[in-house]
Formats: structure tokens, C-alpha cells, sequence
């Protein structure tokens, strides 16, 4: 028992130097430095990794920079821009500002400097180039301490060259006054508008293409609209089947109360092919730019049409009625099965009083069997009609 008393004794009378314990009432963050040579002395290692905040283990940022995180007070009292080596963490915790009411730190892996990427400035003639990070460059910048004439130097912003300060965009953005953009800069914006009109020149065409009447003008082709105005026309139907890395091909239905048809429309060369491209390309420096592809050109003579008449009976026995199949089609509408590659049709369809426009995507794999059904009702007419089937793509059943 009088032992027991006596080791109570001792361990109530402890004071452990530096962070706050179980055993010590001192506040967390106040006393002694407890990463200190002195401390680390009397405090094993293992002790003081159970003490240190774990950084994050994934970087973000250009600059390799980690998420920002709390640190504790005693290394928040190191110097503006020092850097610690933790003992047992084998991390390099360094200070970005003060700027920042919440104190944040950045902790970075393999004790890489959150001061590896920052911008050489020279303020003043004849002094060596002071090393800021881009937030300090710009609080210069609104102060007005930067002249556009400044020589700077970045790894990513100027590629290791010396530039002026008017040559950057972060110059532009914080300066309170307006400055021409330096010859470098001026250049840069050409090239990316140069870039950005080779990429809507791509759009409006994939927009045609999809949407619009790009396949049908290629291919000479009226459009279902203007055949369902024609006197005798019931139904104006037009199947388009995109199929991965082939050329076009187009199947259009003419449900005339006097001689029904159907027009096998084929193309040697492909449309798509034939749009212009962006190609992303390296410069000289390693760059990517943006160009426009030298494409083939589209050649109208090999394109085919093939007519081959149907009978009204006919029709009616694999696809219905005509007021059946524009109902059909209105019940199919627009459906998807979210793969890349494979086949995309477009059906449209046109009556006069009702205009359909609908895209399948690989319909095999689709959950709905409306556009499925509709394709093996084509390929049933084609085959009564001594057609191949496998013109609607390899995916659909004979």
C-alpha cells in the first residue's frame, strides 16, 4: 500500500516539458519547444511521431503543392518562409504566407520546397533575382511595386526564360492599372485564339453532322421534308447508319400509294473522315497547339444509290400500316446505352404533319428494345427484298 501511495506521489508531481498530456496540465501549443534538441533528448522518437499531424499523401497542384493543413502552434512560430524537418516524420513542412488569418502550411512529399516552382523578379538593377511565389508576386503587383518592364523568369510561365512582367497573365490580372501585354504575351494570345477558332470550326461541323443536313448534302440526298410534300407520299422515312471507322450508309423509304421504294444510299469515302479535325500537336518547346488536320477530301463520285421498289403489302407486312409505323416511331424516340464505339443511327421521319428525329446508339446493348425492334423489322424488309441485312451493321440480326 505505501508503495502504491508513493507512485502516485511521483507521477502527480511530473511535469512533462512542451505539448500538453494526460500527465501534464499544460496547454496544447504552449511551453517549451517540444521539438527542441533538448526535448527530443528526453522525449523518444516514437513519442513524437504520435504527436505530429499525418500531411496528406497526394499532391495537387503545377507546383506539386498538398492540400493545406493545420500544424501545431510550436511550428507555426518558426521563421517566414523556414522550413522544418520534423524528427521520426521524414517530411519537410514549409511556411507559404502570412497573409492568411488561419495560418495554413502546405506539407509536401520527399521534402520538395513549396518554393521549387516560384518566380524570379528583378526589383532592382545590379542585385541579385529575389524567388516569390506567384500569390506574393501578385500582392506586388496590386501595390503597384511591379513595373511592366520588370524582368521574371517561371519554369512554367516563361519556360526558364527571362521575360518582362507585362508577358504575364498574372500581371495583367493583378495590376490595378491597365498595360499592353508584352511581345511574348501578344503572341501567346494569338495562338490561343488561332487554336480555339480551329476548335468551333470543328464543332459547327460535328454539329451538322449529327443534326443537321451535313450527310444528306454530301451524299445529294433530298431531304424527307421536302419527299413528304411530293402529291402522293404517305411516309418519308430515312435510316442513317454511322458505324465506327466505315463510310456512311443511308436507307430512305418512300411510302408512295402508287409505287413504293427504297433507296440504298452508299459512299466509298467517309464524311466524318472528311471534317476538319483539331490535331494536338508539340511545338518547338514542347507546347501542345492545337491545328487543323489536313483531311481527305470527300469525292462525290463515289457515292451509290440504289433503287429497288416494294410493294405497299409488303411494307405493311413488316413494318404496318403507315399510321402504325409514324406511331412507332413517335413511341421509339431517342435512346442511348452510353458505349463510345459502335453503331449510331439516325432515324428520321416525316409525314407532312409530323417530323421525327431520333438517334439510337448501339441499340443491341440498349435496355429498350423499341429502336432494336425497328431495326429487325428493316432487316426482315431488306431480306424479303433479296438485300443483305448486314447494310443496318453487323450488330443487328438477320
Amino acid at each position: 500500500m505505501l508503495l502504491r501511495q508513493l507512485a502516485v506521489l511521483s507521477v502527480s508531481g511530473m511535469r512533462f516539458p512542451g505539448r500538453g498530456s494526460r500527465h501534464s496540465p499544460v496547454p496544447w501549443g504552449e511551453g517549451p519547444e517540444w521539438n527542441s534538441p533538448g526535448c527530443a533528448r528526453r522525449r523518444p522518437a516514437w513519442r513524437l511521431r504520435q504527436r505530429l499531424p499525418r500531411p496528406p499523401r497526394r499532391l495537387l497542384g503545377r507546383q506539386g503543392l498538398a492540400l493545406p493543413v493545420r500544424v501545431p502552434a510550436a511550428v507555426r512560430a518558426g521563421e517566414e518562409g523556414g522550413s522544418h524537418r520534423l524528427e521520426g516524420g521524414g517530411r519537410e513542412v514549409t511556411r507559404i504566407s502570412r497573409s492568411d488569418s488561419s495560418s495554413h502550411w502546405k506539407c509536401l512529399e520527399n521534402s520538395v520546397s513549396s518554393t521549387s516552382m516560384g518566380l524570379l523578379i528583378k526589383l532592382k538593377s545590379g542585385r541579385p533575382p529575389e524567388k516569390l511565389l506567384l500569390e506574393d508576386f501578385e500582392a506586388l503587383v496590386r501595390r503597384g511595386r511591379v513595373p511592366p518592364d520588370t524582368p521574371v523568369s517561371h519554369p512554367a510561365l516563361t519556360r526558364g526564360e527571362w521575360w518582362t512582367a507585362a508577358d504575364l497573365e498574372p500581371f495583367h490580372r493583378a495590376s490595378p492599372n491597365q498595360f499592353p501585354p508584352g511581345a511574348h504575351l501578344a503572341a501567346i494570345r494569338l495562338e490561343k485564339v488561332a487554336e480555339q477558332e480551329v476548335i468551333r470550326a470543328f464543332h459547327r461541323e460535328t454539329v451538322r453532322y449529327s443534326k443537321g443536313r451535313l450527310i444528306e448534302e454530301r451524299l445529294g440526298l433530298e431531304s424527307t421534308s421536302a419527299i413528304a410534300l411530293h402529291a402522293g407520299v404517305k411516309i418519308a422515312a430515312r435510316l442513317q447508319i454511322l458505324e465506327s471507322f466505315e463510310p456512311e450508309r443511308v436507307l430512305t423509304l418512300i411510302w408512295d400509294s402508287e409505287s413504293p421504294r427504297i433507296c440504298l444510299t452508299r459512299s466509298q469515302d467517309s464524311i466524318w473522315d472528311s471534317l476538319p479535325h483539331p490535331e494536338w500537336r508539340r511545338d518547338t518547346k514542347g507546347r501542345p497547339k492545337a491545328r487543323s488536320c489536313p483531311a481527305p477530301s470527300f469525292r462525290q463520285e463515289g457515292v451509290s444509290h440504289q433503287w429497288i421498289p416494294a410493294s405497299s403489302s409488303l411494307l405493311e407486312f413488316h413494318l404496318g400500316t403507315a399510321d402504325q409505323l409514324l406511331k412507332r416511331a413517335i413511341r421509339t424516340g431517342t435512346s442511348s446505352a452510353g458505349c463510345i464505339d459502335g453503331t449510331t443511327y439516325r432515324h428520321l421521319m416525316s409525314s407532312g404533319t409530323n417530323e421525327i428525329d431520333a438517334t439510337w446508339e448501339n441499340p443491341v446493348l440498349d435496355a429498350r428494345k423499341g429502336p432494336l425492334e425497328f431495326l429487325t423489322s428493316y432487316a426482315a424488309l431488306l431480306s424479303a427484298l433479296n438485300e443483305d441485312p448486314r447494310f443496318l451493321g453487323d450488330l443487328v440480326p438477320p
